[in-house]
């Protein structure tokens, strides 16, 4: 008998639990991406040319860059997406960066991308203009 009222509990837990789970709308696509985005843009910062070159940015730093797409490895140039390399063109720098988002990209796009620097940029959200 005393588990009893312990029973209960967990019962009325279990059945709130079920409840809050069940009145929770799931996030739509585009909320998903908007979370994706801000996660990607927080923090990210822009990195002159010669700290690359010169090794100064630490590995699994956040990192934004913007300029024109003017290199892939994609079979097709003008369906570029997740897990293609591009390079990107910014102020006369070429800069390698892995796709690692849901983008649709062609060559020749200004794109801005916020990533995460190692070694290369894997980008974690990509803006196009």
């Amino acid at each position: 008998m005393k588990n009893f009222g312990g029973r209960w509990v967990l019962v009325l837990i279990l059945v709130l639990g079920v409840g809050w789970w069940l009145l929770t709308p799931p996030q739509t696509a585009e909320q998903q991406q908007q979370v994706q985005a801000l996660a990607a843009k927080k923090g990210a910062k822009q990195f002159s040319n010669q700290q690359f070159k010169k090794g100064k940015i630490p590995y699994n730093t956040g990192i934004t860059l913007t300029g024109k797409i003017v290199q892939t490895d994609a079979a097709d140039r003008q369906n570029i997406g997740r897990e293609d390399r591009i390079v990107v063109l910014q102020k006369g720098t070429r800069y390698q960066v892995l796709i690692a988002c849901d983008v649709h990209l062609q060559l020749g796009e200004m794109v801005t991308v916020y990533g995460t620097f190692m070694g290369l940029t894997r980008a974690d959200w990509i803006e196009k203009g």
